[in-house]
């Protein structure tokens, strides 16, 4: 079989309908040199009967189905790693590709063999319209992009997205199966180790404007997280900042991009993963960064401590009731976690309410102090392991930073570490 000259990377799951009308859409096309690889994320839905369906009317379909579910992320990967074409583009069910626009991409990498991998612009388009919302355009016109490049391209770039790649580097330049998402500005940053990259303004890929899409979920914690990380990741193939004018300006507008995604993760509802990206930011932006964090902290309080009571109940499965002793903020607090986690059993009452319930020990009990753990242990004979107070709670998400002592004062103040290991004693008969 002659190898293909485009793969086209699906992953899906539980979307039949989109993945219907994005393999029509690929059917029509005239021109174009293609395998579909679809991987189907564990879908409970008839996505493989879908897949099958439109087996004859493309060129070549890869359909490979996951023994169960991998992250939004992962499953990208997953769908990369069955790519056998020359070049290959990995793309969302419900997204159109452009096959003028895939052409011309594929043109580039054709006649440049010093060319890693091509980005082309980017539409929101309207299906129900059938017209263009916006278009996202990186460049005006053909623009290259080499590894002394990045920084540059960094600061003054939209992010990088839905690049078509030279199949062979890609395998070289991303790990088999990996939870960061590799695409991005790190995922560039991979691939100019074997080749330069080129902007081209040519749109490739339309990208479905709808509430059902994946990236209206963007700031989901896991999703964002793999974003996030990708910017320290991209910075880590480069030497320490070393403190001059060109480090402050690329630390500045990374503490900007953590504190913009910090405020949509919060307007989403994800204050734990907010609250993390905000103290980043912080890192490199202290005066913007501890405003932000005074401010949300002054609004959100109790958001956080909820997050954090349904965080217990995740980790702390089998949780069958969660029971809150009442307090100044409790009942706020009880709803707050029952609409985080609405099939679940949360009750607010007093201690003797509490003590009145024949706990077991799949219940989760938040105290207003331990004392009540200590009552619970005596009045049924087992030590109470699922309990927290609603102040260590509150503490262990505090964001107030410690303003007391700087890194330089704890330099100037305490003596490091001693790193050395003590040499081991032998003895005789030991053995070495």
């Amino acid at each position: 079989m002659q190898r293909p000259k485009l793969s086209i990377c699906i992953p899906t799951r539980n979307r039949r309908l989109f993945l219907a009308r994005h393999l029509r859409h690929i059917s029509k096309f005239k021109n174009l040199d293609y395998e579909v690889v679809i991987s189907d994320n564990f879908s409970s839905d008839d996505t493989a009967t879908v897949a099958e369906a439109y087996r004859d009317e493309l060129n070549a379909l890869v359909y490979v189905r996951q023994q169960s579910p991998l992250n939004f992320f992962e499953t990208q990967v997953a769908a990369v790693n069955n790519a056998s074409g020359r070049y290959t583009i990995c793309t969302s069910d419900d997204d159109l590709l452009v096959e003028e626009g895939l052409l011309r991409a594929i043109e580039h990498l054709d006649c440049d063999p010093t060319i890693s991998a091509v980005y082309g612009a980017w539409e929101g388009w309207k299906p129900e319209d059938k017209q263009r919302a916006f278009k996202a355009a990186g460049v005006t016109k053909e623009t290259r992009v080499q590894q002394r490049d990045l920084i540059h391209w960094y600061l003054n770039a939209s992010t990088p997205e839905l690049p078509i790649m030279r199949t062979d580097v890609l395998h070289k330049s991303h790990l088999p199966f990996q939870h960061q998402y590799g695409f991005d500005f790190y995922g560039a940053a991979m691939l100019t180790k074997f080749g330069d990259l080129l902007m081209i303004p040519d749109t490739t890929v339309r990208v479905t404007l709808h509430a059902a899409q994946e990236s209206q979920a963007l700031y989901r914690p896991d999703i964002l997280q793999c974003y996030l990380a990708d910017y320290e990741l991209f910075f880590s193939q480069f030497a320490p900042f070393r403190g001059g004018v060109g480090s402050q300006m690329v630390m500045h507008v990374l503490a900007k991009q953590y504190i913009v995604a910090a405020e949509r993760a919060i307007g989403r509802g994800a204050y734990l993963m907010g609250r993390d990206l905000l103290l980043r930011a912080r890192v490199y932006l202290p005066d913007e960064a501890d405003i932000r964090l005074a401010a949300i902290w002054k609004s959100h309080r109790l958001h956080f401590v909820a997050e954090s009571i349904v965080a217990l109940m995740t980790s702390m499965h089998p949780v069958e009731r969660t029971f809150i002793e009442s307090g100044p903020d409790t009942e706020r607090v009880r709803d707050l976690v029952s609409a985080m986690r609405q099939d679940d059993v949360v009750l607010a009452g007093s201690r003797g309410d509490i003590l009145a319930v024949r706990l077991s020990p799949n219940d989760l009990v938040i105290g207003a102090d331990d004392s009540l753990r200590d009552v619970l242990a005596d009045r049924f004979g087992f030590w109470i392991r699922k309990y927290r107070t609603l102040d260590s709670l509150e503490q262990a998400a505090r964001i107030a930073p410690v303003n007391d002592l700087s890194v330089e004062d704890y330099l100037d103040k305490f003596s490091p570490v001693s790193t050395e290991l003590p040499q081991p004693q032998l003895v005789a008969g030991a053995a070495s």
